[in-house]
């Protein structure tokens, strides 16, 4: 891929001071392809990659870091407010329902946390924006190609590590699908064809998921996509049935009629069943209205379910908005709501305010897209606290600060040098001694 297509283009009359490095990029897109891609779950083996290239990163970025800590956080609003919530989190273990369990829970959130503070480091202190991007795109792309081509089309497909369930692994397609899509327009022959195919991953993946979920957030990036679009209403239509006709011949038989009996609301066990996800859902806001400011700690919710339904078939809240509240409080909720608050704010800002003939503006589209999609689809899936969500935010803020260009400094312009004026009676002196060896003597 190009690295082209994810890189905001600086304006010529400014430059970034911030270096480049080559080191930092490596461990950039290592990182983000370990704990996003969960690559070193496929890898197996007695190496632990992600604790290996964690400590890494560690030792790359401790001096830079240490030299002015609060830099980072006073520049990166989403890494304070990640931050907040963590603490927050952390604070609230002695209240929660099994204290033991969140400890545990919180330690598997730090690991993450700390996934996130490096990756901040290295996109604030180096130019990597675009290999932050790419390595995004990338790492979710290939779990997607590999889940797509070695599970079989007549079921559910899983990721190749099992770590993503079918409907998380629509999530990543529905996250990755608008970037790929917008970023064909700038790109060249080459690059148009590998964008195109990487689409085309990306539907195979929410058809063979079977995720109803999926389907929504697909629906949401096309309504987004045509949203956008100067093309006349007369070819959206077209696009819309063309797509819709595709669509049903790809998805097989099986999740077809698992998506087609969604509209039949009455039958549909998540409303009529007694441990559906709506009569989990009403547990759970019940519970948020008892435990308002704590939560019932972290990881907890699944505790409770359990207890509650009997080993009900939902046994996590499958809804991030609500796992949120119900694991870290009221208080939790806002600080990490505000950072996707803040990353749809500031998308929107950029599209408003850059012009259409922007080479920029292209993935602007695919990651506000991209965010529509993801807010979505984790109505339905609960993965607040995932590596894959955080870091989506950190690559936003990451973006939304090259384009505005707050790393920016302007061109010096070359002036012309001009020599300091002489005081008069150097001037005088000056003269005399010049005048002194010619003809002309200037006392006679």
């Amino acid at each position: 891929m190009s690295l082209k297509a994810f890189d905001p283009v600086l304006p010529q009359s400014h430059v970034d001071p911030r270096p480049t490095s080559k080191m930092g990029g490596f461990l950039l897109f290592c990182l983000v392809f370990l704990f996003v891609g969960r690559a070193h779950e496929a890898l197996g083996g007695p190496i632990r990659f992600n604790l290996l290239f964690t400590a890494a990163t560690l030792l790359f970025c401790v001096k830079d870091f240490l030299s002015n800590p609060l830099m980072y956080f006073k520049e990166s609003t989403v890494l304070r407010r990640i931050t907040y919530f963590t603490l927050w989190a952390i604070a609230m273990i002695p209240f929660s329902r099994w204290p033991g369990g969140s400890v545990e829970t919180a330690i598997g959130f730090l690991k993450v946390y700390t996934f996130v503070l490096l990756t901040a480091v290295l996109l604030t202190r180096y130019r990597l924006t675009a290999v932050g991007v790419f390595a995004h795109v990338v790492s979710l792309l290939v779990v997607l190609f590999f889940s797509a081509i070695t599970e079989s089309a007549s079921v559910r497909v899983y990721t190749i590590t099992k770590s993503y369930d079918p409907n998380e692994m629509a999530l990543i397609a529905v996250m990755i699908l608008p970037i790929l899509f917008f970023a064909i327009k700038n790109a060249k022959f080459i690059w148009k064809a590998a964008f195109t195919g990487g689409v085309a991953v990306c539907v195979v993946a929410i058809a063979l998921s079977g995720s109803r979920g999926g389907m929504l957030g697909l629906f949401m990036v096309g309504a987004y996509v045509l949203f956008v679009s100067s093309i006349s209403m007369l070819k959206k239509v077209l696009i819309v049935i063309m797509s819709v006709l595709v669509f049903i011949v790809a998805v097989p038989q099986e999740n077809l009629t698992r998506l087609v009996n969604t509209l039949d609301i009455e039958n549909d066990y998540n409303v009529s069943g007694k441990q559906g996800r709506l009569v989990v859902w009403a547990a759970d806001l019940e519970k948020i209205i008892k435990n308002p400011i704590a939560g019932v700690g972290l990881g907890q919710s699944t505790t409770l379910t359990e207890e509650e339904m009997d080993e009900g078939v939902w046994m996590e809240a499958h809804n991030s908005y609500i796992e949120m509240a119900l694991e870290t409080g009221i208080p939790g909720f806002c600080f990490l709501f505000s950072v996707m608050l803040v990353s749809w704010r500031r998308l929107r800002e950029l599209r408003r305010t850059l012009d259409k003939k922007d080479p920029r503006l292209p993935l602007v589209h695919g990651l506000e897209a991209g965010l529509w999609g993801y807010f979505v689809c984790i109505t339905f899936l609960s993965v607040a606290f995932y590596a894959l969500s955080l870091f989506f935010f950190v690559m936003i803020e990451a973006v939304y600060r090259d384009i505005k260009g707050q790393h920016l400094r302007p061109v010096a312009e070359e002036e012309p040098t001009q020599m300091e004026p002489e005081p008069e009676q150097k001037k005088k002196k000056r003269r005399y001694k010049l005048k002194q060896g010619s003809s002309y003597d200037p006392r006679t």
